[in-house]
């Protein structure tokens, strides 16, 4: 089922754990800590906007389009 997912996903998540193990050898241990969580962030981040196909979910596939081929706004802000 997720296939297509793994095979988009799999060289982001090594070249972010290469990158880590380099960190590990390279950094003071409080900065691995955050190269750690900035890593773990962004590759769960990559993982969820994945679809099972392999593409990936964009922001313009999301929000709905009026007629006009315009966002349509759900939320203008304070202009009332």
């Amino acid at each position: 089922m997720h296939e297509k997912h793994l095979e988009a996903y799999w060289p982001i998540f090594l070249f972010a754990s290469v990158g880590e193990a380099a960190a590990y050898i390279l950094l003071d241990p409080s900065l691995f800590t955050l190269v750690v969580f900035l890593k773990t962030t962004a590759t769960t981040a990559v993982w969820l906007t994945t679809r099972s196909d392999g593409s990936m979910v964009r922001l313009s596939s999301i929000i709905p389009k009026r007629a006009d081929g315009r966002a349509d706004v759900v939320w203008d802000g304070w202009s009332s």
